[in-house]
This record gives C-alpha cells, structure tokens and sequence, in this order.
C-alpha cells in the first residue's frame, strides 16, 4: 500500500535548535535560535517541513516532546547559584539554555543554567539521547499535517544568464532535488534556447522510470534600448535525459 505521507529517513535528516527556558516558570520557552554559533543548516527536508507549517507551533511542540520524554529533564532544579533576580519585580528565574541535535541518525538533548548573555556553562551541562525513532514518530507526525505528502510532481524555477545559473525558486516538493545540477544538465540538452536569458519553471513526475522533464520558460531573444523594451518569446518543451 502507497504511503499517503513524507516519512523523515534516519540518516539524512538532521537539524539543531537552542531554546531559552525559564524552569521556574513551567519550562516557558523565552526565546527559540536556529542560527546560533557553530550551527549548522537543516536538512532540505525539514526545510521543506518547515515551508509548510507554522514554525514556531513546530518548535514548541518540539520543545514539549524533548521535555516529557526525560522525567529527569522535566523534574530539573536549579541551584540558587544560578538563578536570577529580577531587580525591578525582584521576581527569580532560572533560565536554561536546551540544544535539541538530529545529527547521523542520532538525537540528542543537552541544557545547562543560562550564566550569561549568549553563553553557557560547560561544566553544569547534562544530557540524555532521545531514541531516533521516536524523534521520527514525531517528525512523521507532523509530516501528515503538510500538503507535500506523497507528492510526486516536482517544480522549480530557475533563471538563466551568461552561461550560469542566477536563481533557482523552490517549491515544497522540490527541496529534496539537487536543482542547480539539473539544470545545468538541461541546458547542455541544447533544446532550450537562451538568448541573452531565459527563465522559467521544470516540471516533473518523479515516480515514473523514464522522465521527461517539462521546461516552461521564456528567453530574451534582443536587447532593447531600456529595461522593459526587450523582446521576450515564450516556449515550451519536453526532455529526456
């Protein structure tokens, strides 16, 4: 039976995010980071997970599934050390800093009392691994929220100038596919006429052995005098490779 939903791989999927948490407070999330130091970018999947949900709703229900799958994590106390006091209300807070790592089929959480601005304190750091399987359970379960389940028809834009690729436009179905090489290996094809440029779109059905690619596009055929003189002609045409 076809599966109706995108299921996340083990090993090629992987992101990291640091959230700042006040424990005190019943873990409320203060901030959530997905371009910290020494980050590295998600796999196109979550990308395009992410292009097709609300993020922040995401990464909370994130945070809550990392939070009551370790009682320890969830139960945690911090030192008075550590805390910190509000001057104005005088109010405690014990803010901690959460990294959630998907990295090589491995997943792994690891927090520490927040000590500084935009630091931590390695030596009160802890962790603990959560099972990579049922990380893909709660990926999945948002997988079947998105609308690029099962999606075989992929598209993407592109444009085209001076022998070079100046722009590729993603869409959800198309974060996966390595865009740039495809069409560099269209235009080698020469059955897509430049001009001075041409942009358009590909498309295709992924599920089918043979695959012919359907190019959508328009070239500059003479430069006018000005921006909006020049003469474009729209074409159409299929390839196989």
């Amino acid at each position: 039976m076809k599966k109706t939903y995108y299921e996340f791989p083990k090993t090629t999927t992987s992101f990291n995010i640091m959230y700042d948490v006040d424990i005190i407070k019943g873990h409320s999330i203060n901030d959530i980071d997905t371009d910290f130091e020494f980050t590295y970018e998600p796999s196109n999947n979550i990308k395009r997970l992410l292009s097709g949900i609300d993020e922040y709703d995401f990464f909370k229900d994130l945070y809550s599934f990392v939070k009551n799958y370790n009682t320890k994590f969830k139960n945690i106390k911090m030192k008075k050390e550590y805390r910190s006091m509000d001057g104005m209300t005088d109010e405690s807070s014990a803010p901690i800093m959460v990294f959630v790592e998907m990295k090589r089929g491995k997943c792994k959480v690891s927090y520490s009392p927040l000590l500084q601005e935009d630091g931590y304190d390695d030596n009160v750091m802890d962790s603990f691994i959560v099972d990579i399987d049922d990380m893909l359970k709660f990926l999945n379960k948002w997988s079947k929220k998105t609308d690029f389940q099962n999606d075989s028809i992929i598209k993407f834009g592109f444009s085209w100038c001076l022998n070079q690729i100046e722009e590729i436009e993603h869409t959800q179905s198309s974060w996966e596919v390595d865009c740039e090489s495809l069409v560099k290996k269209l235009m080698k094809t020469n059955k897509i006429l430049k001009g001075e440029r041409c942009r358009g779109e590909v498309s295709y059905n992924s599920d089918k052995k043979d695959i012919t690619y359907k190019v959508d596009y328009r070239y500059c055929k003479d430069l006018g005098e000005d921006w909006g003189s020049d003469v474009w002609i729209d074409k159409i045409v299929k390839i196989k490779l």
